[in-house]
């Protein structure tokens, strides 16, 4: 195990070009861990120094890129990295340059309570560090799907899944190499939610069964969007989207299967206080907000702009900005009511509404379907293959 994981340290970069020829074909690639983003330190909010724990039962490996030196065996375990703007230090000992590699020495390591498979770097670029986890793509895909997919789901839906969550990450790997940032995910939602180990057999199992299982189009690893439910909206009306990139995101149909889920629809009642509160990032003038209206929406029905009256002036926001300040709306398709001191937003769907639906997908596999008939639904025109 200790080997397998030094070779981290000279791995080349993931190549996830496919050929067309290779349809119905295993397409041999190197390929490089997954750098998820654990934590980032942003010294221009922050000055003080930070610092993060590492524990392993049996040890650490730490490397140092700089000075290309032989790793130095630590016994110790439990490491506390600590870091400024000048120096990391490792249990109150400097090393030179700008990263550090930490391996455990059995391929996991504890972090504030939660085991991650694979080696750590802490990175620095300009004002930030950067503590990154480098760790094997289906281990990824496996910790993925325990907070993207429900208790108790059958194999069958997570099958579809790990296939969407192993295409997506590799077309973001693509996508990192054109940047300057030094991790090709963040462990949040914003790409898809990464929490470590468990062991979880309905989820082992559905990766497993799918191993370098992909979606391409053209020849290319699709970007293979989802997210919780849809609503009934059709992605391909949704106008602030470059489908252009991604012709197989613009379903043209209706998904009708997640209207049987209870999350499908959904009411919240926000205190306009409160809401003063959420919005003042973006509005910063004096008073309680009043009313908010829908001002635009788009083919899809998705809210695109409001209108925000607070003391005596109206102000625009965008769809987006209000689905970011008020943790209470779950999609984009809602209406809203004045209710007293209060606004009530009455909505359908749970997320940004593209790609696959997970909980009509979840219905599909009770009316019978296979998950290459699910995946062949929600992204219309991509082929599976295989990488090795």
């Amino acid at each position: 195990m200790k080997h397998s994981h030094l070779k981290l340290l000279s791995m080349v970069a993931l190549l996830i070009f496919i050929p067309r020829s290779t349809h119905g074909k295993k397409t041999t690639q190197k390929q490089q861990p997954v750098k998820v983003l654990i934590e980032e330190h942003d010294r221009t909010k922050n000055r003080r120094c930070s610092s993060w724990k590492l524990t392993s039962n049996t040890g650490f490996l730490i490397f140092n890129p700089t000075t290309k030196t032989s790793c130095k065996s630590s016994e110790k375990t439990s490491l506390t990295i600590t870091h400024n703007q000048s120096r990391i230090c490792v249990n109150g000992i400097s090393y030179p340059g700008s990263e550090l590699r930490i391996i455990p020495r059995d391929g996991y390591a504890g972090i504030n309570g939660t085991q991650f498979h694979g080696s750590f770097s802490i990175t620095q670029t300009n004002d930030h560090t950067y503590l990154i986890n480098h760790v094997d793509l289906e281990e990824y895909v496996c910790s993925v799907l325990k907070t993207e997919s429900w208790p108790g789901w059958p194999v069958e839906v997570n099958k579809a899944f790990a296939i969407s969550s192993r295409s997506y990450v590799l077309a973001m790997i693509k996508q990192a190499q054109k940047s300057t940032l030094p991790y090709h995910v963040k462990n949040t939602n914003e790409h898809q939610t990464y929490k470590g180990m468990h062991t979880t057999s309905a989820i082992h199992t559905a990766v497993a069964l799918t191993k370098g299982m992909v979606l391409t189009h053209n020849g290319q690893i699709a970007l293979t969007m989802f997210d919780s439910c849809c609503g009934g909206v059709i992605p391909a009306h949704i106008e602030d989207f470059d489908f252009g990139k991604a012709p197989y995101l613009a379903r043209t149909y209706a998904c009708t299967h997640c209207s049987r889920c209870k999350i499908y629809a959904w009411q919240k009642e926000i205190h306009l206080a409160d809401i003063s509160k959420f919005i003042a990032q973006f509005i910063e003038y004096p008073g309680v907000v009043q009313q908010i209206k829908i001002a635009k929406k788009d083919k899809a029905r998705l809210i695109t702009q409001v209108h925000v009256k607070k003391g005596n002036k109206k102000h625009t926001l965008s769809g987006k900005q209000l689905y970011s300040a008020l943790p209470e709306i779950k999609s984009f398709c809602y209406s809203i009511k004045r209710k007293k001191d209060t606004l009530v937003f009455n909505g359908k769907g749970y997320g940004h509404h593209i790609g696959m639906c997970q909980w009509g997908a979840r219905e599909m596999v009770r009316d019978g379907w296979h998950y290459k008939r699910i995946l062949d639904f929600y992204y219309p025109g991509t082929v599976i293959r295989k990488i090795s």
